[in-house]
């Protein structure tokens, strides 16, 4: 995995943008996802970690977090199911501990301070320094797993980090 690999990846996810948005579904996904830093960041984590996926399958996961309402293992059922469609080397990560990290990146990204309307960051009243801590502890157990399967680990983790920032 490269650069010119995440190339790759970036042209296949403007493709699924485009062939979500034919699907009725779109406006809720986009509405749900408002934060542009959660759109379509499952399919480049798949795709990042070389998944035998379809494009279409990758659109039919993403609404599939519509369903899911906010539930804290929103991001778990999915990774957990689909971990065997990745490169060989990868299946055996933490999978659930990164899913679980990316649900604790979803609600940060949806419940951020909005000066424009004046509307509190709820992680700062309740407790962010835990919430931040959990998120470290998560995607730590994941990079410790995924630097004992891959000499390339850093590449990886420094494109998730790119991602979710």
């Amino acid at each position: 995995m490269n650069q010119d690999n995440i190339q790759k990846i970036n042209n296949t996810i403007r493709k699924l943008k485009l062939l979500s948005y034919t699907n009725p579904k779109s406006l809720k996904y986009i509405s749900r996802f408002k934060h542009k830093q959660m759109q379509f960041l499952v399919s480049k984590i798949f795709l990042l970690f070389e998944s035998s996926l379809s494009i279409n399958e990758l659109i039919k996961i993403e609404y599939e977090l519509l369903e899911k309402n906010f539930l804290k293992d929103m991001y778990v059922d999915i990774f957990m199911k689909n971990r065997f469609t990745f490169k060989k080397e990868f299946i055996n990560c933490k999978w659930e501990s990164f899913a679980k990290f990316l649900f604790y990146i979803f609600q940060t990204s949806t419940y951020f301070f909005d000066k424009k309307h004046k509307v509190p960051n709820v992680f700062i009243i309740g407790g962010e320094i835990t919430i931040n801590e959990e998120k470290r502890r998560l995607f730590n157990e994941f990079a410790e797993s995924l630097e004992k399967v891959s000499i390339n680990f850093n590449f990886y983790i420094k494109q998730i980090l790119k991602w979710v920032k």
